[in-house]
């Protein structure tokens, strides 16, 4: 939902959005019976309290045809506190779905 919101360009592999930094790197292959796509990103959040963390997602289908084979995505925190990290992303998913934020979690 975020990477959305903050209107991610494929073609950008740096911006800012909600304070925190993302860069993003794409790999893929194109081949005769199947291809792939793979998504990097690292998400990171400055000092004080800072934190890294990398999100994956790995796409495959089938060519020429474009079915979809496999889609998955995995995220693992890189540097900094785990809670901190998911301190931040519960604060962002209640903030997206307009529910009051426990002023508590930083």
């Amino acid at each position: 939902m975020l990477l959305g919101e903050a209107g991610q360009d494929l073609r950008r592999t740096n911006w800012k959005h909600r304070g925190v930094n993302w860069v993003h790197e794409r790999h893929s292959f194109n081949g005769a019976q199947f291809s792939f796509g793979l998504d990097q990103y690292i998400i990171s959040k400055p000092n004080p309290n800072g934190w890294s963390l990398l999100v994956v997602k790995e796409h495959w289908w089938s060519s020429p045809e474009e079915k979809i084979l496999r889609s998955t995505q995995w995220a693992k925190p890189i540097m900094g506190s785990h809670a901190r990290i998911r301190d931040w992303f519960l604060i962002e998913e209640k903030r997206i779905a307009n529910e009051p934020v426990d002023t508590k979690v930083k």
